[in-house]
């Protein structure tokens, strides 16, 4: 695929060793227990099978639907992680996420507002008495990183979704690079700047 190309080749340069290291971290997400928030624990769970052909249990949470028309599942797995489904007439892809190279396969959900996405979660876990407090597993810290990694329209996207008590040590070096070698657009490096110098500020008075 293009996309892993353009990682590739853009990671080859040392100056870029930060988005090489950011991309290489094999960040694992952790799984959540889902017995810690089952409100009822008959769950009527579906069978699907992932990309290395593996059985996996899981129910859809909520749906997303894009400007073209096609429609994206996020989903939970029996063992608690979240899952990314995309579904066409003739098959159903689903993408189990487990580390940081794995938000490839969610990243296209940045292209909505974070809220509706917030909201969609919360409603699709009520529905399936799940406790709401479940979001709080949902990798979007980590999806926003592999965007702003991947840079261009995706990371654009991803300065609107971070917010301040979300930035670290890690953003900041990603915002550093961005800033060094003019990625994104004037005002998306600018948000970034005005984010990291909070953070930093906050370090420091604590």
């Amino acid at each position: 695929m293009f996309l892993f190309w353009w990682i590739e080749k853009r990671t080859e340069n040392p100056a870029d060793s930060i988005f090489a290291k950011c991309l290489s971290a094999g960040l694992k997400i952790v799984s959540a227990k889902l017995t810690d928030y089952m409100i009822n624990s008959k769950i009527d769970w579906k069978l699907g099978k992932n990309k290395d052909n593996a059985i996996v249990e899981w129910i859809p949470i909520c749906s997303v639907i894009f400007s073209d028309g096609h429609k994206r599942i996020i989903g939970l797995s029996k063992d608690g992680f979240w899952i990314n489904v995309f579904e066409s007439p003739r098959t159903e892809n689903l993408f189990v996420i487990k580390n940081r190279e794995d938000c490839y396969y969610i990243m296209a959900i940045i292209d909505k507002e974070r809220i509706e996405i917030e909201s969609s979660i919360e409603k699709g876990l009520d529905l399936n008495d799940l406790s709401i407090k479940l979001i709080d597993t949902f990798p979007f810290k980590e999806i926003i990183k592999y965007s702003l990694i991947i840079g261009r329209h995706w990371g654009i996207k991803a300065t609107k979704w971070i917010r301040q008590k979300e930035f670290d040590e890690e953003l900041c070096n990603i915002t550093r690079m961005i800033i060094e070698k003019k990625e994104l657009d004037q005002r998306s490096r600018h948000d970034l700047f005005k984010m990291m110098n909070r953070f930093e500020k906050q370090k420091t008075n604590r």
